[in-house]
């Protein structure tokens, strides 16, 4: 016995292969804006929140890197500083990555 398929559910599979179709082109738009704002962020977390706090009080910022997987660091001098100054710099990269 051959089964026929209802033409109403050929229609619904045409649906969600346009559904299917379209969510995969969105995740290829989603996913590299969302990587590029994430390196944004580190970004602005290390020149602006530790390196330019650094440097207003006092520190010493010697640069930055930042790796592919999104971690970065700064290279910063604080061993001249206060210790509130210290903290300050500390908070700095979270409160600027916050703000924008």
């Amino acid at each position: 016995m051959r089964k026929t398929i209802d033409p109403s559910l050929q229609l619904d599979m045409t649906d969600k292969a346009r559904f299917n179709h379209k969510m995969k082109m969105l995740a290829l738009f989603i996913l590299p804006v969302a990587y590029l704002a994430i390196i944004s962020a580190v970004i602005v977390h290390e020149i602006v929140g530790h390196g330019l706090v650094t440097a207003l009080l006092g520190g010493k910022f010697s640069g930055f890197g930042i790796l592919v997987d999104g971690m970065g660091w700064a290279m910063i001098d604080l061993s001249g500083m206060e210790t509130m100054n210290q903290v300050l710099v500390l908070l700095a990269g979270a409160f600027f990555t916050n703000s924008v």
